[in-house]
Parts: structure tokens; sequence; C-alpha cells
């Protein structure tokens, strides 16, 4: 039994790795303070070479669109503020290792916060989410020790699985009206002490708030899936369904 949780584990941070971190070699080009490789159908960052603290990256460079950002793309920089163009899809824990980023702003027009944003960043404090972001991706916030501020200016529809894990600095979250889903742990080890589930949400996914504070939990009436949400939440000490709900879900 050791042995196949041994393996388990492996397999899970083996494929981790692979989400979160670019295969393959280019050759690195520097245009002005960034330098980058080309992919298809544009660039990715690989790093920041200037001095700045405050640092918007810009969405083209030599013509060609910026479309992912590097892992540890700026580390050993002393950015404490940087905001993320609408182009980029994939980000592999590119702010690890960025020891001074403090705030983390996304560009109006960005559709998703990519899969590991900011994964496994312990310095960084604030996070803006503009109107137009529809999806917080799988890990986007993973680890960020120090998060305690998240603007969401609303129309997020899904938020994927582990994606603010051991925000242990997170005391609390707006959620927008438009929340569809919930993806599972995707509040697991957070300071959560109060969160309010906005009526539309259909899906929790399993233990969502393992591990956090809340202590009571309003169920919106439009919720038909729950798959052992509430499992490890063992500060909660009460549970109210909204009048209108047709089936308490399985589990």
């Amino acid at each position: 039994m050791k042995t196949f949780k041994r393996i388990v584990f492996v397999l899970t941070a083996i494929a981790l790795l692979i989400g979160c971190v670019p295969m393959g070699f280019a050759e690195e080009v520097t245009s002005g303070e960034w330098k980058y490789e080309a992919i298809s159908g544009g660039i990715i960052i690989t790093a920041y070479a200037g001095s700045k603290t405050v640092v918007k990256i810009p969405d083209t460079l030599d013509g060609k669109m910026v479309k992912e950002i590097k892992s540890y793309a700026f580390s050993g920089s002393y950015i404490t503020e940087l905001e993320i163009p609408s182009t980029v899809t994939d980000m592999h824990s590119a702010l690890k290792g960025a020891d001074h980023l403090e705030k983390v702003v996304f560009a109006d027009g960005i559709k998703k916060i990519p899969v590991c944003a900011a994964y496994d960043n312990s310095n960084l404090k604030s996070v803006v989410i503009p109107g137009s972001v529809e999806t917080i991706g799988e890990n986007a916030f993973n680890n960020c020790l120090s998060l305690n501020s998240i603007e969401i200016k609303g129309n997020i529809k899904s938020i994927e699985t582990d994606a603010f894990k051991n925000c242990g600095s997170l005391t609390e979250i707006s959620l927008p009206a438009t929340v569809k889903s919930i993806g599972g742990y995707a509040f697991i080890g957070t300071g959560l002490k109060k969160l309010t589930l906005p009526e539309g949400l259909e899906t929790i996914g399993d233990s969502a708030f393992s591990g956090s504070y809340i202590t009571e939990l309003k169920i919106p009436s439009t919720v038909t899936e729950m798959s052992s949400a509430l499992k490890g939440a063992n500060h909660l000490e009460k549970v109210v369904f909204a009048d209108g709900i047709k089936k308490i879900p399985d589990h």
C-alpha cells in the first residue's frame, strides 16, 4: 500500500510539472528589456532583463504576439507590480522566484486566468481580475501564501480545481453572481472565514472548502451537484439550504 501511494504521489507531481512547465527548446532572442523564444502563433517570454519595479508586459514584441510566459521568467528581478496582457494564454508558473512581486493585474480582454498563472509565488499579496475573465484556471494561485486581496470585477463562470489552494492569508473573497461552478479543492487550505455563494451556482467540487475557517455556509437553491464539497471543512458549524432548492444534492 505504501508503495502504491508513493507511485500515485510521484505521478501526480509529474503531471503538475508537465502542466506548469513548458517543454521544448528554441533560439532565445533579446528585444529591449525582454528575452523571448518563437512558438506556434507567437512568442513565449523567457526573461525580463530590465530594472523597473512596475512593469507592463507588451502584447507584442518585434511584431509577434506574446502568447506565453516561461517558468521563472521574473526570477531575481525587483518587480513589485506586474500587468499581464490579454494575449497571454499560458504562464507555466512564470511568477515563481519573483520574490519582490506584490501585485499582479490582468489586462482587460483576457478570457481566462491561465493554469498555474501565479503558482507557488509566496510573496504575492494582491491580484486584480478584470470583467472579461470567465475562468480562473487550475492551480492559478495555488500556494500563494501571502495572497490576501482578490479584486474580481465580474463575469467569472468557473473557478477550476486547486485555484486558490493553500492561500492561507486569503480571509475573504467576493464571488460574482455569474459563477456557475467551483472546482474540487478550489479553496482548500485558505484562510477564508466567510463566503457568500451566489444564486446561479450549480456545482461545487470535492473538498472545495477543506481546511478553511468558514463556520456557516448557505447553499444556493440552484446547486445540483456537491461531490463531497464540505468534506474537510472542520470549522463548519452550520449549513443552510436556500429556499427553493428541489433536492439536497448527493454526497
